[in-house]
């Protein structure tokens, strides 16, 4: 097993957590490298996120790899560019309709052609991401269950979406 992520509202609920798990940890005969271990954060990177106390991060390592790529030559390439977006989906407002254009290419009936509405989803990307060169911190909050929930569902004629926000205080 590897990567086991505990945490805590307070520093008491985390070490209580922490407590169970190294409990069932023994229980079950398993050890942990002390070299490997790391306590007490406020701020982690974990599965290619940054999580700390405003919520979870993209990784800004792997937002540099989008902002640098160049616009696709073939399906193969905007193959590659959809898999490094995806990554950002969660974090993007409304990213199927923004990258509409793009995906709608990868149909076999559609020949490979990079034109306007393609660049202009790209280009909306990197500046919902970016302004003025500067990587604007998206965040996702962390799910609060005690607080009100809203649902936007969306949908369009080839995708399905939805946003659950927490209700502004």
């Amino acid at each position: 097993m590897d990567d086991i992520l505990i945490w805590g509202s307070t520093q008491e609920e985390r070490d209580q957590r922490l407590t169970e798990v190294c409990k069932r940890l023994k229980k079950s005969g398993m050890t942990l490298n002390a070299k490997k271990c790391i306590f007490s954060q406020t701020s982690i990177k974990f599965l290619g996120h940054i999580i700390d106390v405003q919520g979870i991060h993209p990784d800004p390592d792997k937002i540099a790899a989008v902002e640098n790529y160049q616009p696709p030559k073939n399906k193969k390439e905007l193959k590659q560019l959809l898999g490094m977006a995806y990554y950002l989906a969660r974090f993007v407002p409304n990213y199927s309709e923004i990258f509409f254009p793009l995906i709608s290419m990868l149909s076999n009936k559609v020949t490979f052609v990079w034109e306007a509405p393609q660049e202009a989803a790209f280009q909306k990307l990197v500046k919902i991401l970016y302004a003025d060169g500067i990587f604007i911190n998206c965040v996702l909050m962390i799910f609060d269950p005690g607080k009100e929930t809203i649902v936007t569902p969306r949908c369009f004629i080839v995708w399905l979406g939805s946003s659950n926000l927490p209700k502004a205080s």
